[in-house]
């Protein structure tokens, strides 16, 4: 008999039973200080779980191991006692050693604080709301806290140049630094997930996760480091190892199956995405004897429709069962206060019945009924969706359905021949899982290179929707699945005018956004809701710009919006009255001014005026001045020299004592000027005499030269 066997103390009947249940190579191998450590661990959690709790031998082994100073790995499903494996070496340790534990997201850093201190550890988690209190921190400082939960940004200058308080504080206290006896890596996949850049991203996350091999070499020599997941598939492991400079061969690696024997798993179609809210009646019990539902939670991966999904529902649910908090919804914009008051109420209490969340949640939900899981629209990765799923049915005699409601382009592993981004930034292995031909359960044992017995158990009534053994979803929710799209009204005749008139759109655009205030104050449902949610800046746009013809009829302006029926009972008529009138209104102001137009006097034609004889038209002023001294008619020069053969004239200004051939009156011709330059525009008077021969091409006026 071993000596683990024959070790004295007070141990509950459970608790001795968990003896039995430890593997014999490993009972075997323990040396005598390790007995020892084994039996206090299982003495310490008979005390804290007074008698109905037993320890799991891979908890046993992650222990000894982090205690003896070797680098851990956990692989193990959600809700299997991973915590478990943290607080075993600082309760069995070192007790002046503290442990320095990297979390993700601030709700699970809070759960894991309120579970530590609940174990007798003094823990806290700093963040960028920790006060920055002398006294406090002389505490953190000091060893108080036994467990410090952090963020990886913690340990890294921030892009605004600011240093945090606990990276300064271990870079000046060498007192503080040689104090760490641990770093625990809690849901270790987000080194590679978050820290690097996944595809379709341009950028990682949370590059501080890839930088977390840089704190190691500044740790005491020896401190070990344990590292926990529930997916942990063979490539982002080794992918681990190499970020963080660790030898798979001086690891030990606890791969524990991530099966979960209480889950179904099953992938649904969305119909017209994500937007059509008849894709979750099925959630929605029925008005005939209505049950309230079991626990459930939605996770969406965008806030607005975590926030429309949710409202849709409370508004769809049967009055005898509605409630304000019967269906909630969460994201990460809100308050931490308000998200850690839902998650509570929803753990504690039966008024929240649907919890419709954005991931912020998927890693921090920690409540043991949660019967229906629902992740709408496909997962970036498949690592993702299971650490979704993993939030329900952690009591394994809870019934639990995993259901993934996807986009059509999930359900194939050929690309579209117009992706969308969403699409180019989804994995394969997520669409292989999606059109996966045969068991889901066992895509994911391969998947995650499960090669346990207990890989592919199930305690449930149906392992997938793969199997033929009478599998329906319809058993497992209150309401009526949507298996065909939308029906859409016939296109309408093309418009002859393809955009509204500019001039016309601003006035249509006020009046919108004045009804959807209103409107949104008629019912509870959407009085809850943010202004865009009736219609947001974008459908607004698109309403004012498209030509009047084009909403010829109530539905195809809902058509036009890809709305439902609900919506166009509720609000598609005011909507559609609020343009009719408009364009009506606009359509008698044209009307208006054109019967203006008619009725004004015609404007009296322009008669055409006889033109006046040159003779009549009056000299200028110049021409008045001089004509005294140039009687240009009655001077020869002015007549057509070819017409005067050999009579000769007198140039201005020349006696006429002194008679000129007409050889040198012809050269002298063309140096004829005047006193006056405005001589030079004036109007050769209509009466001069017709030529006999063919004109001759007189040149015209010469234009001044230009002053350069």
């Amino acid at each position: 008999m071993h000596v683990l066997y024959t070790i004295q103390g007070p141990l509950s009947e459970t608790a001795r039973e968990s003896f039995d249940y430890l593997s014999f190579d490993f009972v075997e191998k323990l040396t005598l200080s390790e007995a020892l450590l084994v039996h206090q661990a299982v003495a310490w959690f008979d005390f804290y779980t007074k008698g109905k709790g037993q320890l799991r031998e891979f908890q046993l082994k992650s222990a000894l191991k982090t205690l003896a100073g070797e680098n851990v790995v956990v692989r193990a499903g959600t809700g299997y006692g991973k915590t478990m494996c943290m607080i075993l070496p600082l309760i069995l340790g070192n007790q002046s050693k503290i442990a320095l534990t990297v979390s993700p997201l601030k709700l699970l850093q809070k759960n894991h604080v309120e579970d530590f201190n609940r174990a007798g550890i003094p823990s806290i988690q700093i963040n960028e709301d920790t006060p920055n209190d002398r006294e406090l921190w002389k505490k953190i400082e000091g060893g108080c806290y036994r467990n410090i939960f952090i963020a990886p940004e913690q340990f890294f200058r921030l892009t605004s140049g600011h240093v945090p308080r606990l990276a300064a504080t271990m870079a000046s206290n060498r007192k503080f630094l040689e104090s760490i006896g641990f770093l625990f890596l809690d849901e270790a996949h987000f080194i590679v997930l978050s820290g690097f850049r996944q595809k379709g991203e341009k950028d990682a996350f949370r590059p501080a996760y890839a930088r977390l091999g840089e704190v190691l070499p500044h740790l005491r020599e020896g401190t070990p480091i344990l590292l926990l997941s529930a997916t942990l598939p063979p490539p982002i492991l080794h992918t681990i190892f190499d970020n963080l400079h660790l030898d798979p061969s001086d690891t030990v690696q606890l791969m524990e199956s991530i099966n979960r024997p209480n889950h179904i798993y099953a992938v649904h179609r969305l119909y017209g995405g994500i937007k059509n809210l008849k894709n979750f009646d099925f959630l929605v019990p029925p008005e005939e004897n209505p049950e309230r539902p079991p626990k459930t939670v939605v996770f969406i991966d965008s806030r607005l429709s975590a926030a429309r999904v949710a409202a849709y529902l409370r508004w769809r649910f049967p009055e005898s069962i509605k409630s304000s908090k019967i269906v909630s919804h969460l994201h990460s914009v809100m308050s931490q206060d308000y998200i850690n008051r839902v998650f509570s109420e929803f753990k504690t209490s039966d008024e929240i019945r649907v919890l419709v969340s954005t991931t912020v949640a998927s890693n921090g939900i920690d409540v043991s009924d949660i019967a229906r899981v629902v992740c709408v629209g496909a997962s970036p990765t498949l690592e993702q969706m299971q650490q979704e799923f993993g939030r329900g049915g952690r009591n394994p005699a809870v019934e639990t359905v995993c259901l993934a409601l996807v986009e059509p382009w999930a359900l194939s592993v050929e690309e579209s021949a117009a992706p969308t981004n969403k699409e180019k930034r989804t994995d394969i292995s997520v669409c292989e899982y999606m059109s996966s031909p045969t068991c889901r359960r066992e895509y994911l044992r391969k998947r995650n290179a499960d090669d346990s017995q207990q890989a592919l158990k199930y305690t449930v009534s149906h392992c997938c929707d793969k199997h033929d053994d009478g599998f329906s979803l319809s058993s497992f929710f209150p309401g009526a699945f949507l298996h065909e799209e939308p029906t859409k009204p016939k296109k309408q005749s093309k418009a002859t005018r393809d955009n509204r008139p500019t001039s016309q759109r601003e006035p249509l655009r006020e009046l919108i956004r004045t009804w959807r205030s209103k409107a949104r104050l008629t019912t509870l449902f959407t009085r809850m809701m943010p202004t865009n949610f009736l219609l947001n800046k974008h459908e607004i746009d698109r309403i004012v710009k498209a030509s009047p013809i084009t909403f010829s009829c109530l539905s195809s302006l809902v058509a036009f919006l890809g709305e439902t029926t609900e919506w166009e009972t509720t609000f598609g008529q005011g909507l559609y009255n609020v343009i009719q009138v408009y364009d009506a209104t606009v359509q008698a102001e044209i009307q208006a001014k054109k019967k203006t137009k008619k009725s004004a006097p015609r404007k009296q034609p322009r008669l055409k005026q006889e033109e006046p004889e040159l003779d009549s038209i009056p000299p200028p002023a110049a021409y008045s001045q001089h004509c005294s001294e140039f009687q240009l008619k009655d001077e020869p020069w002015t007549q057509d020299p070819h017409t005067l053969g050999s009579q000769t004239f007198l140039q201005p200004g020349l006696s006429d004592s002194a008679p000129q051939d007409a050889s040198t009156s012809q050269n002298l011709y063309p140096q004829i000027t005047f006193d006056n330059p405005l001589i030079e525009t004036m109007h050769v008077p209509a009466t001069r005499p017709k030529r006999s021969g063919a004109p001759s091409q007189l040149a015209g006026p010469s234009k001044r030269a230009k002053k350069h």
